[in-house]
């Protein structure tokens, strides 16, 4: 008695199954690209409401078997192509659901670029250029022009430079003019000093790794404060 109900069962189980099947339909077609009427492989196709899906062969085309009857969203994608969406379609079970379709590039428009050239004012070259060019007396010295002569700190460079001396105590002296006839900046802008007794500060402050270079003017100019008469030190830092 039991072994006839479990061969029942399995026979209502197989009956279903087959049943099922026979209700399914078979959604195919191809894909190809709609200007070069192309075959896209490896496009992957969706039946949303299922989430079942294959990709297309060599030949851009797919199957998709057994499924259910109904009304379904398809889906279609390939990378840099517009994605297709295909709605209220319906699977019948006695006909083939036959799909070709046609897709289109994605065009991608890039914002404009803009190139910004910049000097490397570190370099002597660059420097020595920008001496030339120069209408009014500068005098400039950059980080690898530093390293090489084995110069430690700004101070030190400053030396390099004609005109211009140190006291014992420090000060700067330009063309015989000094401290309070001169002004430092630090990248364009104005720094004081940590002595309320000197208006400049010490240039050994400065070590040359931070720097990238140090322009001296002894002549006034538009872009400067007007408040030195013996020279002022500007120092870029990197």
């Amino acid at each position: 008695m039991k072994t006839r109900r479990l061969m029942c069962a399995g026979l209502f189980l197989l009956i279903t199954l087959f049943s099922n099947l026979a209700m399914a339909g078979i959604i195919k077609g191809s894909i190809v690209d709609k200007r070069t009427n192309e075959p896209l492989i490896g496009a992957s196709v969706l039946v949303r409401e299922t989430s079942t899906g294959v990709v297309t062969n060599l030949d851009g085309e797919f199957v998709l078997p057994n499924t259910p009857k109904g009304i379904y969203t398809i889906e279609a994608r390939y990378i840099g192509y517009q994605t297709i969406l295909l709605r209220s379609i319906k699977v019948d079970g006695n006909v083939p659901l036959v799909l070709h379709l046609q897709m289109e590039d994605e065009s991608i428009q890039l914002a404009g670029a803009v190139i910004v050239a910049k000097k490397n004012r570190a370099s002597a070259l660059i420097l020595q250029a920008e001496r030339k060019l120069s209408t009014t007396a500068v005098e400039n010295l950059g980080a690898k022009e530093m390293r090489l002569k084995g110069i430690s700190n700004v101070a030190n460079g400053v030396k390099k430079m004609t005109s211009i001396s140190f006291e014992r105590s420090g000060q700067l002296i330009v063309r015989g003019l000094g401290d309070r006839y001169s002004t430092t900046t630090l990248n364009g802008l104005p720094i004081a000093s940590p002595n309320p007794d000197n208006k400049l500060i010490p240039l050994y402050l400065f070590p040359t790794s931070t720097v990238q270079n140090v322009t001296v003017s002894k002549v006034y100019e538009a872009g400067a404060f007007a408040d030195y008469s013996g020279a002022h030190i500007d120092i870029s830092t990197r």
